[in-house]
């Protein structure tokens, strides 16, 4: 059996799954809301979420004026 290549991972994008019952999953979703870009979480059967979070420093709302 051939083996499957995968692609790199885009730099500073992470992948992560969540596996929890649906208020746990969204504490931790509006946690990391708070502090990281994230896609809209794909779920499946047995509590299983999906998504992308991109780690890249966000920058200020407000920047300070020069």
């Amino acid at each position: 059996m051939a083996r499957r290549e995968h692609p790199a991972p885009l730099p500073g994008i992470a992948k992560v799954r969540i596996v929890a019952d649906p208020d746990t999953t969204k504490k931790i979703l509006d946690i990391l809301g708070a502090y990281f870009t994230c896609t809209d979480p794909a779920g499946y059967s047995g509590g299983r979420s999906y998504l992308e979070i991109d780690t890249r420093p966000i920058p200020p709302q407000y920047p300070e004026a020069d």
